[in-house]
């Protein structure tokens, strides 16, 4: 009969308390429990427990347990591929909403109730909703990096709902409403000493928004050798953001 290979080993320490460790197959290096043990016997059953889960596929790594939340962020924020807008506001709303609350805590001690106590106090500060969701969001995704390296056995993250925010009737223009404002931003008010007139190009560009129904950033972009005015046909064929004071293409 085959001898059926030792999972793991305890010792007894000089403090008279016991230590259990086992070789991980996938690092090939000896993971030690998280603390000793006050007799052989519980020692022997975390060994057991881990065997368990290791056979169910549901054993987590404690060496990825243990890491920050902060080092989750960093290591999930590094590898998006998002636009730039994008980025720049997962980088801000993690900055300034998520790691306060989150940074220096080992991922696998995060809470459900620590998550929805994080969500109600930012809707207590009086955040939009909108901004509350988007932290929700990136605290979601950030332990959703975690969760697939079986770092936790769950999102805690998951199941968290943040109130609707307010919905504000929106204001449509008349067509000869588009054309007055176009006129007045055109013609504005101005000293009679003033050199200038007349601001035509601003009265086209508030048209062109209107009929045209382009975005900020696609309107922005436009270059001449894309009208053809002989067709009346504008190609849209990129956009145009600002961040961080830079114009960035796309």
């Amino acid at each position: 009969m085959a001898r059926r290979r030792t999972f793991g080993y305890v010792r007894k320490l000089p403090s008279r308390r016991w230590q259990a460790t086992y070789l991980d197959d996938r690092t090939r290096g000896r993971v030690a429990a998280p603390s000793t043990f006050a007799t052989k016997t519980d020692a022997s059953l975390w060994l057991a427990s881990v065997e368990t889960d290791m056979a169910r596929g549901q054993h987590l790594r404690s060496e990825l347990a243990h890491r920050s939340f902060g080092e989750w962020a960093e290591e999930w924020l590094h590898s998006l591929h998002v636009k730039p807008k994008t980025y720049v506001g997962y980088e801000s709303s993690l900055r300034n909403h998520v790691l306060p609350m989150f940074a220096g805590r080992p991922i696998a001690d995060i809470s459900y109730r620590e998550c929805r106590a994080f969500v109600d106090g930012l809707l207590r500060e009086g955040l939009a909703p909108g901004t509350v969701g988007e932290a929700r969001k990136i605290l979601r995704l950030v332990l959703g990096e975690a969760l697939r390296s079986d770092a936790i056995r769950r999102n805690p993250a998951d199941g968290l709902r943040i109130p609707r925010g307010t919905r504000q009737e929106m204001v449509f223009l008349t067509p000869a409403q588009v054309m007055r404002l176009a006129d007045q931003i055109a013609n504005p008010p101005r000293p009679r000493s003033h050199p200038r007139k007349t601001w035509p190009a601003y009265g086209l560009l508030v048209r062109l928004a209107a009929w045209s129904g382009l975005r900020a950033g696609e309107i922005a972009a436009l270059r001449l050798e894309r009208f053809d005015h002989r067709a009346g046909r504008l190609e849209v064929a990129e956009s145009v953001q600002e961040i961080h004071g830079a114009l960035i293409y796309g």
